[in-house]
């Protein structure tokens, strides 16, 4: 007996801005990929991923407020970056960048999409 199993689809939902908690996280909303997989926030540097600041590894299947703490501060009220998601494909539980843990393509196209962060200052000023 063959089971039929349902994949369930690659997808990141974001808004277009999303803002840093007081903790240093960035939360995204929604995740689902058919694999473990990376979610990655890039420094936006003229629309192409620039340097890491922070990632998060997910499991197979939907993952909802995925919290990704930033291991560099962002600088200034808002931040360009960039949301990728990768596959997990060297070392299990690894972030191995840019290679083998190469981006998601959808149709040929990179998995990856520009939000602003913005930088609220928790009474800091």
């Amino acid at each position: 007996v063959v089971r039929a199993v349902e994949i369930p689809p690659v997808e990141v939902r974001l808004p277009e801005e999303l803002t840093l908690t007081l903790d240093n996280k960035v939360v995204i909303p929604y995740v689902s990929t058919p694999t473990r997989a990376w979610i990655v926030l890039y420094e936006n540097v003229n629309g192409k991923p620039g340097k890491v600041y922070g990632a998060h590894l997910v499991e197979a299947g939907e993952n909802g407020s995925v919290a990704i703490e930033l291991v560099r501060d962002p600088v200034g009220d808002e931040t360009a970056m960039i949301v990728a998601l990768h596959k997990d494909l060297g070392i299990a539980g690894e972030l191995e960048l840019p290679l083998p843990d190469e981006i998601i393509m959808v149709d040929g196209v990179p998995l990856q999409k520009a939000i602003n962060v913005k930088t609220p200052d928790f009474g800091r000023g």
